[in-house]
Parts: C-alpha cells; sequence; structure tokens
C-alpha cells in the first residue's frame, strides 16, 4: 500500500510538472515602460496672468504588463494591465487598473472570432509621444467597458475586415432598459500600400433638457498609405448628437518617414472644432518629432507640440517632450 501511495505520488508529481511545463510554454508576457520629461514653453494662464498648472515635469508616463495564454485550441485569453502618471493634470497621481481582460475563441479557419471581457475597439492614428494636445486626450478613455463583439475577416482576396461590437453603458436614466453601446467599424485594403477605416460609434446619453434617453453618434474615417520608407495617414472624426447641441470634429493629416534603421522623423497637423458657435475658428495642433531606435528594446522620441487656439488667453501653447521607451 506504501509503495502503491508513493508510485501514485511520483505519477501525480510527473503530471503536475508536465501541465506547468505546458503551460510555461503557453503563457507569453510582454512589457512596456515609458518615462517622459515635459516643458510647456508658453501655456494657457488664468485671468491674472499666471499658469495654473505646473510648466515642467519628469514623471513615469506608463508600465504595462500584457499577458497573453495561448494553449493552441482556438481559445487565447489576455490580461493587459497598466499603471499611467497622470501629469497631463498637473498631479502627481498614479493610475493602476486593467487596461484590457478578454477570452477570444476562433472558428472557420480563423475568419471568424468571439471577444468577451474588456477589449479595444478602434485603434486611431496618434502620432507622437501624446498624440495632440487636446484631441488625443479627450477623446480615448483608458478603461475599457466589458461587453462582447464579433470579428469576421472576409476571403483574402478582399481584405476586409468586420467588427461588431456591444458594451455596456453608464446612464442616468437606466429604468426602463439596460443601456449598451454598438460599435460598427471596418478595415479594407484595396491594395497592399492602402488601407481604409470607418467606424461608427451609437451610445446612449440623456437630455436633461428633455428628461428622455437619447442616443448619440460618432464616426470616423480613415486612411493610411505605405510606400517605400514613407508613411501618410488621414483621419476624419464627427459627432452626430442628440444630447448636445455642440457636435465636435476633427481632421488629423500625419507623415513619417524612416530615414534609417533606427530614426524615423514624424510631422501630424490637426484641426479641432468644438462645435460652439464662436467665430475663433477651430483649434490647430502641429506636431513635429523624431524617434531614434537605441537597440531591439529602448527607443527614444524627442517633440515638439504646438496649440494654436483664438479662445486661449495666449495665443498659442508649445510643449517640449522626451520619451524613453523600453519594451520586452
Amino acid at each position: 500500500m506504501k509503495k502503491l501511495f508513493i508510485l501514485c505520488s511520483i505519477f501525480c508529481l510527473i503530471v503536475g510538472l508536465s501541465t506547468s511545463c505546458i503551460a510555461a510554454e503557453a503563457l507569453t508576457i510582454k512589457g512596456d515602460i515609458r518615462v517622459e520629461y515635459d516643458n510647456w514653453l508658453s501655456r494657457d494662464k488664468n485671468e491674472d496672468g499666471v499658469s495654473e498648472t505646473r510648466t515642467e515635469a519628469l514623471y513615469l508616463e506608463r508600465v504595462m504588463l500584457k499577458f497573453l495564454y495561448n494553449p493552441g485550441n482556438n481559445t487565447t485569453a489576455a490580461v493587459v494591465a497598466r499603471c499611467d502618471g497622470d501629469s497631463y493634470a498637473g498631479t502627481d497621481r498614479v493610475d493602476f487598473y486593467i487596461y484590457n481582460a478578454f477570452v477570444k475563441h476562433t472558428v472557420m479557419d480563423n475568419q471568424l472570432a468571439f471577444t468577451l471581457g474588456k477589449f479595444n475597439i478602434h485603434v486611431p492614428t496618434v502620432y507622437g509621444i501624446r498624440g495632440p494636445n487636446t484631441y488625443s486626450y479627450a477623446y480615448f478613455t483608458k478603461e475599457k467597458k466589458n461587453g462582447a463583439m464579433a470579428s469576421f475577416s472576409a476571403m483574402p482576396e478582399l481584405n476586409l475586415n468586420l467588427n461588431l461590437a456591444l458594451t455596456d453603458e453608464v446612464q442616468t436614466d437606466t429604468e426602463n432598459s439596460r443601456p449598451y453601446t454598438v460599435y460598427l467599424n471596418g478595415t479594407y485594403k484595396p491594395i497592399d500600400a492602402l488601407s481604409i477605416f470607418l467606424g461608427v460609434k451609437r451610445a446612449p446619453e440623456f437630455d436633461k433638457i428633455t428628461d428622455e434617453s437619447v442616443y448619440d453618434l460618432e464616426y470616423t474615417l480613415a486612411a493610411k498609405y505605405v510606400v517605400d520608407k514613407l508613411t501618410t495617414t488621414a483621419e476624419f472624426y464627427q459627432e452626430a448628437k442628440d444630447s448636445d447641441d455642440e457636435e465636435r470634429s476633427v481632421i488629423n493629416l500625419g507623415a513619417s518617414y524612416q530615414v534609417t534603421d533606427t530614426i524615423k522623423p514624424y510631422l501630424a497637423v490637426e484641426s479641432i472644432d468644438d462645435g460652439t458657435d464662436d467665430k475663433s475658428g477651430p483649434e490647430m495642433n502641429i506636431i513635429a518629432g523624431a524617434s531614434y531606435k537605441a537597440s531591439e528594446n529602448l527607443t527614444y522620441s524627442l517633440e515638439i507640440d504646438n496649440t494654436m487656439d483664438e479662445d486661449s488667453n495666449v495665443d498659442d501653447q508649445t510643449k517640449l517632450g522626451l520619451l524613453a521607451r523600453y519594451t520586452f
């Protein structure tokens, strides 16, 4: 009996070690660490002519870890944890949160996929260290909402990918129904060099004036053209709101050029119309910079951002940024 117990124990230990080795082989861990220095050469001021927030900052911009589990059975699981330093708001607050956490299952030779959990729905065109001063920060939220998504890849010769997602939404009026947001977007490549993206978002909102539940729409049309070492992008974003008269629209044009294997300069110009009935015209953002790939894992970026807004108490806001990014 004692020998049988020892044999069973050895067998269980071997099975446990084998399972652990298989699990370790199926698990992939990736990381992204960013340290940033910002210096506002000119900045918006209050009525007394004093800048309300600090004009210089050195901070840990991001620490991100991605855990991807792929046992090889058409089902994968991913968890992305992030810790962000909130320097944009002029505070020392650090936020730690689960950025993504989802399970994905594919069928039909990976043509159809179902995703459940917290996930990315739309990946926009963003250039530079932080992107434009206003639009990139206000438009994209850090935490993704819980939901489900179906993704379909059409025949290879069509180069068409479609995504339909439903996510849970927080709203004031939740007595009659459970509000949710609908995302529908697609990517099409008519030729290898050109990619076209079209996205529509339908989100529930609450109209405080009519005291009714309404729906707001957002449209995004983007194109990316790559030829040799040159990459150009164009993006148009438009809001169509039932809950508010102010409907923002954004036009973003960008370009980058891979001069060498390690050096890539980039330029982006952005026009933002906030939808208000003023005569100052749209806000303009100009972003110019360059990235240097010091090694396989380490990249440095130097960037200058200029925001021209006639509503501001100064003619323009200019920020100089230096970023060190380490990935593994």
